[in-house]
């Protein structure tokens, strides 16, 4: 089996996926595992528009990944069950190392969670990481420690570690086991968690104490527009300073060029535009309506950009959005 392994990673990915699913493993369309990857386990379900690789180790009993999910190279990735969200990104050279033949080593991740460069993470007791978490780079997180001799009184600490939806994490924080960081939660760089923090936190040190509570408290509507406009305006610079092929202007809380985005008002939208939703709560026939005129619809309470088709101008606003920890599900029907 392992020999055979070796020889499907030398294949491109049009010849390895079409063996890995006669071999059994379910893999939707435009998913790619790229050259050099491995891939060992007892079931795969990988969803559509999956890229993996090249030269990545992935090794569990039950793997799923969801749609949308970016594997970067040089990425290890072992654990007795892996559960991949929709639109994780885990970037190169993070290594997650647990032990596959072990049922209490699991490793998932919600949707729009980001795991960036350099990370090690230890799943044997478990991690678990909510929707729309950021671990920033070099981040250690750990579920047993040990070194000294128990029988001759040593410490040791096994925990699951979990990060709730919305947890930030920046560069070279260090999570000792069982700890568990509420929803909502900032971790300052440089620190070291030993011990749970409560939600809408603010927590940082060495050993990490809580700041601040309360945290990402709703916005008013005045503020979330006055936000949106300003998101507008950097768009524009953005926009003007790439070159592209539209030029753009704001007026009225409105980016104005060939195809318009438009802050929560549906006046004046012709086909081609753009309706950045921010305060409006949109019902299903409202965007049906607008998705019959071929507008585009940017839904923040959704979540989600909904258009009839690809268009560059949607996607570079989408793109653009991530800037600001906006992240979109990406939906061509209703």
């Amino acid at each position: 089996m392992i020999m055979l392994q070796l020889l499907i990673c030398l294949f491109p990915s049009f010849i390895q996926v079409p063996i890995r699913r006669l071999l059994g493993a379910r893999i939707g369309k435009r998913s790619k595992i790229r050259l050099g990857t491995i891939l060992k386990y007892n079931h795969l379900i990988i969803d559509e528009n999956v890229s993996i690789g090249p030269f990545c180790y992935i090794q569990g009993h039950d793997i799923s990944i969801g749609s949308n999910t970016l594997v970067r190279p040089l990425t290890i990735l072992i654990a007795h069950t892996i559960k991949l969200g929709q639109y994780v990104h885990i970037a190169p050279s993070a290594v997650i190392k647990g032990d596959s033949n072990f049922n209490q080593s699991f490793f998932e991740v919600g949707d729009h969670s980001r795991i960036f460069p350099f990370c090690w993470l230890e799943p044997g007791q478990g991690i678990r990481i909510g929707k729309h978490v950021g671990i920033g780079g070099h981040t250690l997180i750990f579920t047993h420690g040990v070194w000294p001799d128990y029988l001759k009184n040593g410490p040791v600490s096994f925990g699951a570690v979990i990060l709730e939806d919305n947890v930030w994490l920046p560069w070279r924080v260090f999570i000792l086991p069982n700890v568990t960081i509420g929803h909502d939660s900032i971790i300052g760089g440089g620190s070291i968690v030993n011990r749970s923090i409560p939600a809408n936190s603010l927590a940082g040190g060495i050993p990490a104490r809580v700041i601040k509570e309360g945290i990402g408290n709703p916005l008013t509507i005045e503020d979330k527009m006055a936000r949106s406009c300003e998101i507008l305006a950097s768009y524009v610079d953005y926009c003007n300073q790439k070159g592209f092929e539209w030029h753009y202007k704001i007026e009225n809380n409105t980016i104005v060029c060939d195809h318009c985005i438009s802050i929560d008002s549906m006046e004046h939208l012709r086909s081609g535009d753009i309706l950045f939703a921010v305060n409006r709560n949109l019902t299903d026939t409202e965007i049906k309506m607008l998705l019959e005129k071929n507008i585009a619809i940017i839904c923040h309470s959704r979540l989600t950009a909904y258009s009839k088709a690809y268009s560059r101008h949607i996607s570079e606003f989408v793109k653009f959005l991530r800037r600001y920890g906006i992240r979109m599900y990406i939906s061509r029907v209703i």
